[in-house]
């Protein structure tokens, strides 16, 4: 993780016109949202989710039973490519594998703000950075904490009879590091299980988390065995009800000498090719990659043994299992070693989605989906009220029932520099757009913006050749220039298009 300078100035803790909008909102729409199941409910009346799909009421489906289990783990720079699906398939990802084979793979899945903090706030609220007001990484930098009044999935998961926890790395939140989250509202509605871990990666991977006292407990920098344990435990407290549980795993987020020895080893016996926009360094990469993978076949055997739990337990059939990443890492990719950039290696994640009573196994979808989509798609997938306050798309239909979807839609993509931060990464401020086949971005300089990247990632998927001012790609350009511009009025950004 890269880190940054703070200025004197305290107005510079703000963004530029990117703080937190209208909180109030969002809470009223999920309140209005449940006062509205508990009148339909009592009609015997069906009402919507506030996207494309009608719902069953939550009311009813929890006197019935039918809620399904949400276990959503998701792990720190984990880019689309590495695993055993994607295109660096050397990676060893057996269970990924075997939880592709029975559920939804997301082939063009990104992260909309590719930094930890801001992706998160994107995750848990359905919203843009531009609306939360989360822009920067949390608690280290300048940055206001994720407003404990916006709607998030967890809250809306609880109101439908869901018991809710949370196990690892928050990120969202300015408490010292020698502290826990408070049980109140800054946990964001994961109140029934709560385990918090802290990381700090530029010591060594010094990782530990508190007891029920609030107490710091150490752990192990390769925690992700003993995370899991936590995990299982919280399922079994909370198996009773439906249950909704988010995991963080801190992992693959480098320095990467901290992964498994046992898998490190194998991967520094074999002979895997170098991605080919790897131009310096190339024995430095190695190294740095063979640390890197060997982090996700750990977490591989992780997930192994959450679907294992869920099998002994009874519950894999109605549990919406996901896995993905709050954002990728270029691991020296265009000669760059962290994320912040639009390049594919630093905003793809991974997206799998297994619920076997209802999704049909072993189908990929290439659509184009973001992090701000997730919340919405899991409220939708679980037919619970989504707050007409979240910005995301509801892609559940696509997977439910094979609803059309354009594959030229794009995403909205971003880096946010705060005023007087010094940008350490050099990425800049950013904007850009990611659709089906193409990937655009415009660079900030001074009060104006210029176009920075074009890529046309079917021809070119490693993003080799910039077409910013290609004469033959000019047509192309305009189109993006125009949904670019269409995304920044959309979010009230002040950014120059």
């Amino acid at each position: 993780m890269s880190r940054r300078r703070k200025t004197n100035s305290k107005k510079n803790h703000k963004p530029r016109r990117t703080r937190a909008r209208s909180p109030e909102v969002t809470r009223r729409d999920l309140l209005k949202g449940a006062l509205m199941g508990g009148i339909a409910a009592a009609v015997g009346g069906g009402i919507l989710s506030g996207c494309e799909s009608p719902m069953i009421l939550p009311a009813a489906r929890a006197a019935t039973g039918s809620l399904p289990n949400i276990l959503f783990v998701f792990s720190d720079s984990h880019r689309a490519s590495a695993w055993s699906g994607g295109a660096e398939s050397h990676v060893i990802t057996p269970h990924l594998g075997q939880m592709a084979d029975q559920g939804v793979v997301f082939s063009q899945c990104v992260a909309n703000y590719p930094l930890c903090s801001p992706a998160r706030a994107s995750l848990l609220t359905g919203l843009y950075p531009q609306t939360h007001g989360v822009t920067e990484n949390l608690p280290n930098y300048c940055s206001t904490p994720l407003d404990p009044r916006f709607a998030t999935v967890a809250e809306v998961c609880q109101r439908a009879g869901y018991a809710t926890g949370y196990i690892g790395r928050w990120h969202l939140d300015t408490v010292k590091l020698q502290e826990d989250i408070p049980p109140g509202p800054k946990r964001q509605g994961f109140d029934h299980y709560w385990r918090h871990i802290r990381v700090l990666y530029a010591r060594g991977y010094r990782t530990w988390t508190f007891d029920a006292e609030g107490r710091r407990v150490d752990m192990d920098p390769w925690s992700v065995p003993a995370q899991t344990e936590m995990v299982i435990e919280g399922i079994r407290k909370l198996k009773d009800r439906p249950f909704c549980l988010f995991v963080s795993f801190t992992p693959p987020h480098s320095p990467y000498e901290h992964a498994p020895a046992e898998w490190r080893r194998r991967y520094q016996e074999t002979a895997f090719p170098l991605r080919p926009n790897v131009t310096r360094h190339p024995d430095a990469t190695r190294e740095q990659l063979c640390g890197y993978y060997a982090f996700i076949s750990g977490i591989d055997a992780a997930m192994g043994r959450l679907m294992r739990a869920l099998d002994e337990m009874g519950l894999a059939a109605d549990t919406i299992l996901v896995y993905t990443s709050d954002h990728g890492e270029l691991v020296n990719s265009h000669d760059h070693w962290t994320k912040y950039f639009p390049w594919e290696e630093s905003i793809g994640v991974p997206l799998l989605i297994r619920w076997p009573r209802r999704l049909k196994g072993g189908r990929r979808l290439d659509l184009p989906a973001g992090t701000v989509d997730l919340s919405p798609t899991l409220l939708g997938l679980a037919g619970l009220p989504i707050p007409p306050a979240m910005e995301g798309r509801n892609l559940s239909p696509m997977m439910l029932n094979g609803a059309a979807h354009r594959s030229e839609d794009s995403l909205f993509l971003m880096r946010i520099l705060l005023p007087g931060v010094t940008d350490i990464a050099a990425s800049g401020d950013w904007r850009g757009v990611r659709t089906g086949r193409h990937t655009y971005a415009r660079l900030r300089s001074g009060g104006a913006s210029q176009p920075w990247l074009l890529y046309d990632n079917r021809e070119d998927p490693f993003q080799i050749v910039n077409l910013v001012g290609n004469p033959r790609h000019q047509a192309l350009q305009r189109h993006l220039e125009a949904e670019l511009a269409r995304w920044i009025r959309r979010t009230g950004d002040d950014f120059p298009a």
